[in-house]
């Protein structure tokens, strides 16, 4: 390796999706962290690209990257990977949907030209294409403890056949993640909750946290007043499936409650590609589904409350960082509860049953004032510890922590 500056590496993503445009959470994480960076460092990204459109996105990333290589990934081998997977003993879906000797191939030529102090891998499913002889100078960042995921979503349906289903995968996962894992000097998670669990079943694996992050800048809090209806908001990728069992749990077993009390309130659901049975929501009195806003944070700026009811899921909740930094209230469940550095009263409430989520969305509405006072005080502490900027320099950090040559 060529002299090492400790002001300017030479740094590869290797990412899953294309991180363009940034509107959920995982192309969300890499496009900020990679902004931030840029300035000082030399940055290269190799990503996967599933469609014609997602190719017009390189320009945009240019500006951030000093190469981006594109690797075409069709719906036809992805399908044919899944299906192999299930006759390759100790490959979980998960990972063999993402399966590619062409990325593979054209990432080692990469690392051998670029020569970087550096490899950020984003997700499980990536940890496969790095060559054994780069892993030593890579960090795999985990957007979640996927074998938890798929532990809280087995033990959240009630049909066997998918109990069984998810099961299987949680076994898969959780054995190749004990394989996998201790072949990289840094694991991060995005929670403690998460790293915890990662470190319970695999105790020689070197855990990190590198939190999920706001853009403050955007979602900052908006001096204008709300005169319109009460409006509880719920935001997210409405294609991913604790999001979508979030709001028809909400939909069916709270919203009621509230409308009894409050029958002009208002309930929204806002984000990209709602599945049939979110869209079905809509016909209800009193619930919208908005689909795709460009920016959120002008949905977060007319809401009373942001209500995130999640059973089953990991990881940080980027819905929650997002409106407390906008000093709105938010009451949820403990999947989006944990990790966030708050403790529940202090502009976050944690419920996990539906009598008290009704009873503390009921005491909100009555006193919005008082709430949005502690939300503000929580905002100010979101805002200093989840800022991108801050989250970078962490990550530059765990970078400086592998370096062989330090």
């Amino acid at each position: 390796m060529d002299n090492f500056d400790l002001w300017k590496m030479k740094l590869v993503f290797v990412a899953n999706r294309i991180p363009y445009p940034p509107f959920r959470g995982d192309k969300l994480k890499i496009f900020n962290l990679a902004k931030c960076l840029s300035p000082d460092h030399e940055l290269h990204l190799i990503t996967f690209y599933e469609t014609a459109l997602e190719l017009t996105y390189e320009k945009e990333l240019q500006n951030i990257f000093t190469s981006v290589t594109l690797i075409p990934l069709t719906k036809w081998r992805c399908l044919l990977n899944t299906v192999l997977s299930f006759f390759i003993p100790g490959t979980p879906f998960q990972v063999g949907y993402f399966r590619s000797h062409l990325f593979r191939k054209i990432l080692h030529q990469k690392l051998t030209q670029i020569n970087p102090h550096g490899i950020h891998v984003q997700h499980l499913r990536m940890a496969q294409q790095i060559p054994v002889t780069h892993r030593h100078i890579a960090l795999l960042d985990l957007p979640d403890a996927i074998s938890l995921y798929y532990q809280r979503r087995a033990n959240h349906v009630t049909s066997p056949l998918l109990k069984l289903a998810f099961s299987f995968e949680t076994k898969r996962l959780t054995k190749y993640e004990h394989h996998i894992l201790p072949q990289f000097p840094k694991v991060l998670c995005c929670s403690a909750e998460d790293g915890k669990h990662l470190q319970q079943l695999h105790p020689t694996i070197k855990v990190g946290i590198l939190e999920n992050g706001v853009d403050v800048q955007n979602f900052a809090p908006r001096s204008t007043e709300n005169h319109g209806p009460i409006k509880l908001l719920f935001t997210g990728n409405m294609t991913y499936a604790p999001n979508v069992d979030a709001v028809q749990y909400f939909a069916d077993e709270i919203f009621p409650s509230i409308q009894e009390k409050f029958p002009e309130v208002l309930f929204e659901i806002a984000g990209q590609k709602p599945v049939p049975q979110v869209l079905a929501l809509s016909n209800r009195q009193g619930i919208s589904v908005t689909g795709f806003i460009p920016n959120l944070a002008d949905a977060y700026a007319s809401a009373t409350l942001v209500v995130a009811p999640l059973r089953f899921g990991a990881g940080t909740q980027n819905k929650v960082l997002e409106a407390l930094s906008m000093n709105i209230p938010v009451i949820c469940t403990p999947i989006g509860f944990h990790g966030i550095g708050l403790t529940h009263g202090e502009g976050i409430w944690c419920e996990n049953d539906i009598s008290n989520f009704i009873f503390r969305i009921h005491q909100i509405l009555s006193e919005t004032q008082k709430h949005k006072d502690l939300a503000s005080e929580a905002g100010e502490k979101i805002r200093t510890r989840f800022n991108w900027h801050s989250i970078a320099k962490q990550l530059e950090g765990y970078f400086l922590e592998i370096q062989p040559t330090i």
